[in-house]
Formats: C-alpha cells, sequence, structure tokens
C-alpha cells in the first residue's frame, strides 16, 4: 500500500533535515496493521514537499471490519484509520542536535477498496 504525506515546513528562515531512521506505522482501533520507513528529506524554509510512503502489511490476519471493508466493494461504512510517524529531524542550523518528532493522522475513509476517498483527517505532532 501506497501512502501520500504532505509535510509543510512553516518557518520563514531554518530548513528542516528529516533523518533516514523514520518509522511509520498504520493502526485500526489500536491494532497494527501496517508498517514501513519514512524517507529522510531536506525541506528548505516555507517548504511543503509530497513523500510517498510504502506501508507494508503486519504479519497476522486483519481485523474482521479491514477484511470486509477491502471484499465489499459496494459498502458505504467508513473505516477510521490511523497514521503515526515517528522520525528525528535536525534543524539546518548551527545546531547540530536532532529532536525526536512525532506525527499522529486519524483519518475516516469512505471504503478500503477501490474509489477510496479521505473523508474526514486530524493531525498532531509532539516535538
Amino acid at each position: 500500500m501506497r501512502s501520500l504525506c504532505k509535510p509543510s515546513n512553516p518557518n520563514q528562515k531554518i530548513g528542516i533535515l528529516y533523518e533516514d531512521d523514520g518509522k511509520t506505522s498504520l493502526s485500526f482501533k489500536n491494532k497494527k496493521i501496517g508498517g514501513g520507513k519514512y524517507p529522510s528529506l531536506s525541506q528548505d524554509p516555507k517548504d511543503s514537499t509530497i513523500v510517498h510512503i510504502t506501508l507494508a502489511g503486519s504479519t497476522g490476519a486483519l481485523p474482521h471490519d479491514v477484511e470486509k471493508s477491502i471484499k465489499d466493494t459496494k459498502s458505504k461504512t467508513p473505516v477510521s484509520l490511523s497514521l503515526t510517524i515517528d522520525v528525528s529531524v535536525k534543524m539546518k542550523s548551527f545546531v547540530p542536535k536532532s529532536h525526536e518528532l512525532t506525527v499522529t493522522c486519524d483519518f475516516k475513509v469512505s471504503t478500503l477498496g477501490p474509489g477510496t476517498k479521505i473523508l474526514s483527517q486530524k493531525c498532531a505532532a509532539n516535538f
């Protein structure tokens, strides 16, 4: 599964370096159903960048509601998911120290089958 993320750097003077140790996790009702790496990224001040994230499925069976949504192409039942990104970041300045950044996005999609649309999204960052 591929996912898109669009980090934005609102700072007008300092760039951000996202280091290559980042991890992502996709969950349904607090059960991890997929994960992957967050790519390293260098972001200039006032920049937004589209990041492609590839998620691999977790071991074990998918929760019943997820399996049902994937198989039932006519389902109108929305599915709530959570994407968490943990990554070390450095400011492009004279301070060489890394800081841990965790971003969690809770979102609801129309279905997990063809024609999926994001119905709502709420993200929070912890620096």
